[in-house]
């Protein structure tokens, strides 16, 4: 039942008509693990002018403010209304997306049960609430949800060095990541799309603590695509596994499991994550630590301190601070940097470094291999070759000749779609979701018809 709240009076509204508004076709393998309301690594704040919970014998949501300003409005979050009654019936929910399309009304939301009233909140969001097969909810529009497709896998991120345990082994875990760490997000504005955890045991740390990936299929022009990253500890006391979050951030690209350095000094190995395979070359280094980002980068290698105990410079082909740099800076911006408390990054050496002016593309030269040209600078800095470690990313260089330790760094992510048929073939992931809406099929037919003419 809703209750429209004006003035204190409650005015009784048409109910929506309850179940869903359509079948869909889904293969569901996910356990639910239902754990106490908590919020998710990374998952933002919903408006304080909404409410939720559970009065004796009824469910609630209700919307108030105080002041206008903080009504919610379209683009509102519902991603603490619907876990905290996915949580109370122990499903599990697939956001098509996780904003409101409309404004909200100052009213009161109430049924009997979890689905009844969350179902009628979100139409007066403008969204739905379908629930295809036991356990499992999808929330979007009426476009999105008829017509997609989405598949959730788990995979190990390095299974060439960390191997691919069997199911009874790290089902459960892999289980765990899915339904407790904010991954579940649909296609976006693509028909059809994949929901991946890709989890790295830091076992230096301990047999329970991970890095985990979720790609995210975002990207412009002008902003490469993002890869959300927590690091995260397992908790095996209860008869469920818990996932805690130490911490969240993102990242363009993998992580290059080949580089295990702690390169602040702190006495936690830092993380790596190359963009090399896309056009935009990114790179970057998060704090293991606390997951902030310390240095974004460009080029073919990078280049390491050896000696150094704690602490350690770098040496890079070029550096960026935004993206937009990449585009207007040509190569040589950077080649020695040391790490700056003060500002948690690492800067460039000045003595060392100089920023050249903007250049147009075509531009672009250099009379020297910038690779070697920055090996030299930085072993001159470092006090020789011989303290000098170079991780080529992604591929050897052509035509270098000045000599150093060279590591060879292997792209670790998948290139192609994690499938079915893959699988069944031996690739090291699982699936543990597949989610077909009924539009889905019919909107491919469609597509080849229009493509025929």
């Amino acid at each position: 039942m809703v209750r429209l709240l004006t003035s204190g009076v409650a005015v009784g509204a048409r109910r929506r008509k309850e179940g869903p508004t359509f079948a869909a076709v889904a293969l569901m393998l996910l356990w639910v693990t239902p754990s106490a309301l908590s919020r998710p690594c990374g998952t933002p704040f919903h408006s304080d002018a909404i409410s939720f919970g559970r009065d004796p014998g009824e469910y609630f949501i209700r919307t108030d403010w105080k002041d206008d300003r903080l009504r919610p409005r379209k683009g509102e979050l519902i991603d603490d209304v619907a876990e905290y009654f996915a949580v109370e019936t122990g499903s599990t929910v697939l956001y098509m997306t996780h904003f409101t399309e409309k404004d909200l009304p100052r009213a009161e939301w109430r049924g009997p049960d979890p689905v009844s009233t969350l179902r009628t909140f979100l139409a007066a969001a403008g969204l739905e609430l379908e629930t295809p097969s036991p356990g499992f909810w999808v929330i979007g529009t009426e476009f999105w949800n008829e017509n997609s497709a989405t598949t959730i896998f788990a995979r190990p991120l390095d299974p060439e060095r960390q191997g691919f345990r069997p199911a009874s082994e790290v089902g459960d875990m892999e289980r765990a990541l899915i339904n407790q760490l904010p991954v579940r997000e649909g296609c976006g504005r693509l028909r059809s799309c994949q929901i991946g955890v890709s989890y790295y045991w830091l076992q230096e740390e301990g047999p329970d603590t991970l890095l985990v990936q979720a790609d995210q299929p975002l990207g412009s022009q002008d902003h490469p695509p993002r890869t959300k990253v927590f690091k995260v500890r397992l908790d095996r006391s209860g008869s469920k596994i818990k996932v805690s979050c130490l911490w969240a951030s993102a990242a363009t690209g993998p992580m290059l499991t080949d580089i295990a350095e702690d390169f602040d000094g702190d006495g936690v190995r830092d993380f790596v994550f190359g963009g090399g395979r896309y056009d935009y070359g990114t790179n970057e280094i998060l704090s293991g630590r606390d997951g902030h980002r310390m240095l974004e980068f460009v080029g073919h290698e990078l280049l390491v301190e050896k000696s150094a105990p704690g602490l350690k410079r770098l040496g890079v082909e070029d550096l960026i601070e935004s993206y937009s740099d990449l585009r207007r800076y040509g190569p040589a911006t950077a080649r020695v940097l040391t790490y700056s408390s003060s500002d948690g990054a690492f800067v460039g050496d000045p003595t060392v470094n100089v920023r050249p002016t903007p250049i147009a593309p075509a531009e672009r030269r250099d009379s020297a291999n910038p690779i070697d040209d920055a090996r030299r600078v930085f072993a001159a800095a470092v006090g020789g070759s011989e303290n000098v470690r170079a991780y080529q990313l992604f591929g050897s260089p052509d035509r270098t000749v000045f000599r150093v330790e060279l590591v060879p760094v292997r792209d670790v992510a998948p290139r192609e779609s994690i499938t079915p048929e893959l699988v069944k073939a031996g690739f090291p992931a699982r699936i543990w979701f597949r989610y077909v809406s009924p539009g889905y099929f019919a909107a491919l037919e469609r597509k080849k018809a229009e493509s025929r003419h």
